[in-house]
């Protein structure tokens, strides 16, 4: 027989007492639910309205079947029970009359199978579950202590629950298929102008961490759009440019309308000049960025010639 079984207990974190003592395994001291008992269920519908915890204690594991009711029988006995007046504790039996390690016969399964084959719930009741579990969340705190209570319990079993089971998937194929399976990027999905402003609204102020920043920094480093990329964004800003009734820019006025361009005075580029004084170029200590061919070097070494030829010509005149 293997040491499997776990003794637990419940207890209230308003009173700091316990209210429920077991014995399972698995996943079972982990699980709080509602199907012990009226009383039981009373008190975590309490708990729950009031916002007070639940705190579950593992108080031994890798045991038999036959200690772990012998010590569920002691628990209940120390903390004594509610139905009786002798405790606090909501079980209505002594303990160790648990169904534990009863196999329903082949036929009894073939019943069972027979009578659930078909069975679907209809949408009235569906919907009443749909909005029982709205806003039913677990909190933080809850969830992690319920993380490191099953951690703890793993490890102090010899061999985990699921070691020697097969996977009720394997050897089959097409059990599963994906709900976006042939389907490309929500090909034809429209957002609703509801989902768009809720979009909008939680997008507002979002910022990446200097450490996300860094991560997309590094991750985009030495990549480049291929050609053929580019083309396909430019034909699609084509497409989208084209079917619209009106371009957004229609009807703006443009910011340097009837402003006159040409060389800068003496005074703009002094002032220039003064703001930029103690800014450190971006390219500083930085080579091999940009390299110029040979005809835009020409190019550029002429440009100052040419100013100071116009700038003598018109000293001159």
């Amino acid at each position: 027989m293997r040491n499997d079984f776990s003794v637990y207990e419940h207890w209230r974190m308003d009173t700091n007492e316990p209210f429920y003592v077991g014995k399972g395994k698995g996943t079972r001291p982990l699980t709080v639910d509602r199907k012990h008992n009226k009383i039981h269920q009373h008190i975590l519908n309490k708990l729950e309205r009031t916002g007070s915890g639940i705190l579950i204690l593992i108080v031994a594991s890798k045991l038999s079947d036959e200690d772990a009711c012998s010590l569920e029988r002691e628990l209940i006995q120390k903390y004594g029970r509610k139905d009786l007046r002798t405790g606090s504790l909501c079980n209505l039996t002594d303990g160790g009359d648990g169904a534990s390690g009863y196999k329903h016969s082949e036929d009894h399964k073939h019943k069972i199978s027979s009578l659930l084959k078909g069975r679907s719930l209809g949408p009235e009741w569906r919907e009443k579950i749909s909005k029982s579990l709205i806003g039913r969340r677990p909190t933080t705190e809850r969830k992690e202590k319920q993380r490191i209570g099953y951690q703890k319990y793993l490890d102090n079993l010899d061999v985990h629950p699921n070691k020697g089971k097969t996977a009720w998937n394997k050897g089959k194929k097409g059990v599963q298929v994906a709900w976006n399976k042939g389907k490309r990027y929500y090909t034809g999905h429209k957002h609703t102008e509801e989902t768009k402003e809720k979009i909008r609204l939680s997008s507002i102020g979002r910022r990446h961490l200097d450490e996300s920043k860094a991560k997309i920094s590094t991750a985009r480093l030495g990549k480049s759009l291929s050609v053929e990329t580019r083309q396909k964004i430019s034909e699609g800003l084509k497409c989208t440019i084209s079917s619209l009734d009106k371009h957004w820019n229609k009807g703006r006025q443009a910011w340097n309308k009837d402003k006159k361009t040409g060389p800068m005075s003496l005074e703009a580029r002094k002032k220039m000049s003064i703001s930029r004084i103690g800014n450190i170029p971006w390219n500083k200590g930085k080579k091999g960025i940009y390299k110029h061919s040979e005809e835009t070097k020409r190019k550029i070494t002429g440009r100052p010639k040419r100013r100071t030829y116009i700038r003598l010509q018109e000293q001159a005149a």
